[in-house]
This record gives structure tokens, C-alpha cells and sequence, in this order.
């Protein structure tokens, strides 16, 4: 069986895993294009993201990961196997940038976490504006995913527990040359807050989905970040 085959038969697994363990919901699946390039842009809440995203996904799906995942041998080979692309965050990561443009000239899907790290309360944090500069320079769709609730792995937590979590997809956002000409800052600015209005909506609707959760949930107000690419 090749590489191909082998994730996919892993993401079938996963697929069926979100649906049947714990009290989770997904809707708006059908948004994520079964064909051509696309950027699923999501929010980071725990080390499972990844994996959720891509059980989601109808084809294979190429992350951005932080370098330091790849320091864990045992992880380093599964990343790359499944063509993980490794970013430096402490710098611009010019190959990192290529490598991501690549995937999605090849019409592949490119998931990205715009916030950079995981935020353990549920909102939004600043996002970099690198999910708006590839949206603008490689003319790809966004598809906003909203991920919410009781958290299985929080960040600071070494405890795994199923729980009930929402998982919402929004129709996919695009960025024409006739409103984004280049990826300079004002254009890729206003795309990365684009991207961020629309899983900040998507995790209003998620919350409102879950009978008594708490309505103060500490949502950040910052606008998306200054951190360029």
C-alpha cells in the first residue's frame, strides 16, 4: 500500500473517530472543495487540530508546523511522511513560504492555524498575516473552520479527555485581483482580518450550538496581528 493510500485509510479512521467518541458535531464539510487549491484556516486550541482538520478534509491536507515538533524523532518521521511543511516562527521562513506556495500551485489544500500557537480559553488570538498573503498570492480559496467546546487537549494539559466539541465550516472567502491587486501590507491585512471575522463568527454560531455554555468566555478583541510573511 503507498503513502497515499496509507493516509487516506488514516483519515478515514479519524473521520469515523470525531463522529462516534465523545458528544462532537461537525457541520459545513461540504464547503472544503474536493478539487483545486484551498487554504483551510483554523482556529488552534489543542495538539488534536491538526488531525481533526484533516479527517475532515475529502483529499490529503499539507500543514505549516512549528520546527520544534520535528526535534521528536518519532514524530519528525510521521510529519514528514505526510508532508508536513516545518516553519521557523522566530524568523521570515523563506522556504517555508515556498514550499506552502507550492502545495497550493499544485492545487493541493494547505492548513493553516493563523494564530501561531494554541490558546487554551477558546477565543481568538492575533493572527499572522500569512493566511492572507498566500489567500491574495495564490488566488486560493479560504475555508474558515471554527473549532469549540470541551476541549479533549488543552495547551498546558498533559490529560486526554473526549468531550463535547463543535466543529464548524464556513463557505469559502475570496480575495479577486480587483480588490486584492497585490500581497502588500494594506491588502494582505485587510484578507487576514477577513479570514478572522469569519471563524469569529463561526465560533459565535458554535457556542450559541451548545445549551448553557458559558457566555464570558474570554474572546480576545484584538484584531489579527502585524506578523508578516
Amino acid at each position: 500500500m503507498d503513502s497515499d493510500a496509507i493516509y487516506r485509510k488514516l483519515q478515514s479512521w479519524g473521520s469515523f473517530a470525531i463522529r462516534r467518541l465523545g458528544r462532537w458535531e461537525v457541520r459545513g464539510v461540504e464547503a472544503i472543495p474536493k478539487s483545486g487549491p484551498a487554504i483551510l484556516a483554523a482556529n488552534h486550541l489543542c495538539y488534536l487540530d491538526p488531525p481533526l482538520v484533516a479527517a475532515l478534509a475529502p483529499r490529503p491536507v499539507r500543514f505549516v508546523a512549528k520546527t520544534e515538533l520535528f526535534a521528536i524523532p518519532v514524530l519528525r518521521r510521521f510529519l514528514r511522511w505526510i508532508g508536513t511543511i516545518p516553519v521557523e516562527r522566530s524568523r521570515p521562513d523563506v522556504r517555508a513560504v515556498r514550499e506552502s506556495l507550492r502545495v497550493l500551485e499544485r492545487g493541493e489544500l494547505l492548513g493553516i492555524f493563523p494564530e501561531g500557537t494554541r490558546y487554551r480559553h477558546g477565543g481568538l488570538g492575533a493572527f499572522h498575516e500569512g493566511v492572507g498573503w498566500f489567500a491574495i498570492k495564490a488566488r486560493a480559496p479560504v475555508i474558515p473552520i471554527a473549532i469549540y467546546g470541551y476541549v479533549p487537549w488543552k495547551k498546558g494539559s498533559t490529560w486526554m479527555r473526549p468531550g463535547r466539541l463543535k466543529i464548524l465550516c464556513g463557505e469559502p472567502l475570496f480575495f479577486p485581483a480587483e480588490r486584492y491587486p497585490s500581497g502588500k501590507k494594506p491588502y494582505r491585512a485587510e484578507a487576514t482580518r477577513e479570514v478572522y471575522l469569519a471563524i469569529q463568527a463561526l465560533l459565535d454560531a458554535a457556542k450559541e450550538r451548545i445549551p448553557g455554555a458559558a457566555r464570558d468566555d474570554p474572546l480576545q478583541s484584538s484584531v489579527p496581528g502585524t506578523h508578516g510573511h
